[in-house]
């Protein structure tokens, strides 16, 4: 049987736990989710937070 599809306020806790510094093993022992889950979490937020400094810098420029 394949494992709930996480909720956002699941998915909320998971981001922030990997913003403050978070090992996603340890996350995942956490969250009594996968590491492979909370791996894919992280790579989703890591493009997210990498398109939004790509646009940061293209509204104010090299420096």
């Amino acid at each position: 049987m394949p494992p709930s599809p996480i909720t956002a306020e699941e998915r909320a806790r998971i981001e922030q736990l990997l913003l403050d510094g978070g090992r996603p093993f340890r996350i995942a022992n956490q969250v009594g989710r996968s590491e492979w889950a909370v791996r894919r979490i992280r790579d989703t937020l890591c493009d997210q937070i990498h398109d939004d400094d790509i646009d940061t810098w293209r509204m104010r420029g090299p420096r």
